[in-house]
């Protein structure tokens, strides 16, 4: 039997954790990452996610959903369009969807349950590569599980404490050595699997919020600062926010800043992984000058280590581009020094993607 459901009203609680400031899980392939040993428990868990995947993969292709319910992945203007395509688009939900019903599910019980979808065949879309080469990953027990957060105003501070201690009961917190190693061998020596809660764009409400929500429930948390948000005057924060697709929350206007300082980025870093996000939120493919590489790849991260000791282990594009697209752009994230690139459906080892492009 194969489970079925109302996929567009999946999209829209997806959507609706958007606008509500809440976190939105996600389910990312290690690319470039060693496979988990034959039997371990992250492949079996990954075999589940991958049947999950494919079938509600199907049911999007059926419907054709992109282009009914795009707009619940906010995929709202051309820039966007360009950078994401119609076939990483039907991904993103499917994986969207099956992430909601397992991460999302531990903090609302009106979910369907998961062993519904247990007599599922193993259906796997005909459509292209990107699926199938994400759905491998997971097999393999390459996969790693996020929840993706922006703002987080005061007045959402009770519900974001409240839902990182549920994930704190049923993940284990991962740091950079956690996920080196995780990269490295495989293996994932913790009794629950590994959680990265990340906070995009350097919101002041980060480090009000998030910070101290996270340490009180013992997870380590990733923050991605848009550097140029960071560094920009307090008075020039809303006017470069509303200029640079950085969402904000009514109750911030007025605020003295809206942006964390780099002292409070300094005191994040203590605990958590503090790293960059261009200097402007920038797309990957609006990258066309060695001026655009300066200032977006390599002044980022030498402002995180100057404010924190230590240069950004991690790199980010607006909209979510993947490394393996363009040899140039993945060869000039390796030689800034970053070691991953967290994208919409997986963070990519930066090096192994520089090397293959050099054979």
């Amino acid at each position: 039997m194969t489970m079925r459901f109302d996929v567009k009203a999946s999209l829209e609680a997806v959507r609706q954790r958007n606008l509500d400031c809440e976190g939105v899980p996600m389910i990312l392939a290690l690319r470039g990452a060693q496979p988990a040993p034959e039997n371990d428990r992250r492949r079996v868990e990954g075999q589940r996610l991958a049947r999950l995947i494919a079938v509600v993969h199907s049911q999007l292709v059926e419907t054709e959903s992109v282009k009914s319910t795009g707009a619940a992945q906010g995929i709202e203007d051309m820039d966007e369009v360009r950078a994401i395509s119609h076939e990483q688009a039907l991904v993103i939900e499917a994986v969207s969807v099956v992430a909601e019903l397992v991460v999302g599910r531990l903090t609302n019980d009106d979910y369907p349950r998961l062993d519904e979808f247990e007599e599922s065949p193993d259906v796997r879309a005909a459509d292209g590569s990107l699926l199938n080469d994400f759905l491998g990953a997971l097999e393999e027990g390459r996969w790693i599980t996020v929840v993706n957060y922006h703002n987080t105003p005061a007045s959402t501070s009770d519900d974001l404490a409240r839902s990182l201690a549920v994930y704190a009961r049923h993940y284990s917190s991962a740091g950079m050595s956690d996920l080196a190693t995780l990269f490295a061998t495989g293996r994932w020596n913790g009794v629950r699997d590994p959680i990265l809660p990340v906070f995009y764009e350097g919101h002041r409400n980060n480090f009000e919020q998030a910070g101290p929500a996270s340490d009180a429930a013992g997870l380590v948390a990733w923050f991605f600062l848009i550097t140029g948000f960071v560094s920009a005057d307090p008075a020039e924060q809303v006017a470069f926010a509303r200029a640079h697709h950085i969402g904000l929350a009514d109750e911030e206007i007025g605020r003295d800043r809206i942006a964390m300082s780099w002292d409070e980025a300094a005191q994040l870093s203590r605990h958590h992984v503090v790293t960059s996000h261009t200097a402007s939120h920038f797309p990957a493919h609006h990258l066309t000058s060695p001026r655009d590489v300066a200032i977006e790849v390599l002044a980022p991260t030498e402002q995180v280590k100057r404010a924190t000791g230590r240069p950004s282990c991690a790199h980010a594009w607006l909209y979510g581009s993947a490394m393996g697209l363009d040899e140039d752009r993945d060869r000039m994230l390796y030689d800034a020094g970053y070691r991953w690139c967290f994208s919409n459906l997986a963070i990519d080892d930066v090096a192994y993607w520089a090397m293959s492009s050099q054979t």
